[in-house]
């Protein structure tokens, strides 16, 4: 089970992550090696924090990703310009991180928990609750 989605009491599977909007619109509009590079530097943000079994691991994209990144600057500066080209700045631009990091979650063999939360606003375009996902392993 490596991903379980708490408010929704499921497993999140990553091909259909994959599939969603936001991946698909790197996959389309990025060159190859961009987007493989975007992927590769969610990766090993992943991976380097499951690394560390000794503490509470948690997570989320502006934590990973964000300026107090503990990544290769070149590589998180990148991620950012690469996605803007894709989907343009502000919510999508967002939402495509999230779903990178979502995804490269789900494909983990470690048992991973989402929890999103609330974070008070509505997007404008969908009329939907905005919410942020946060996520840990599950020890």
């Amino acid at each position: 089970m490596p991903l379980f989605d708490v408010n929704y009491q499921r497993i999140v599977d990553p091909a259909l992550i994959e599939q969603n909007e936001f991946i698909q619109a790197l996959l389309t509009k990025l060159p190859t090696n961009t987007y493989n590079r975007l992927v590769q530097t969610v990766k090993e943000a992943v991976a380097e924090l499951a690394l560390d079994k000794t503490k509470f691991v948690w997570t989320k994209a502006g934590a990973l990703f964000g300026p107090n990144s503990l990544g290769p600057k070149r590589h998180i500066d990148h991620l950012w310009e690469s996605v803007k080209k894709a989907v343009g700045d502000g919510p999508n631009c967002l939402k495509t991180v999230g779903s990178l990091l979502m995804w490269q979650i789900a494909l983990r063999e470690e048992e991973w928990l989402l929890y999103r939360q609330d974070n008070g606003g509505t997007d404008p375009d969908t009329g939907k609750t905005i919410t942020v996902s946060t996520y840990w392993i599950k020890e």
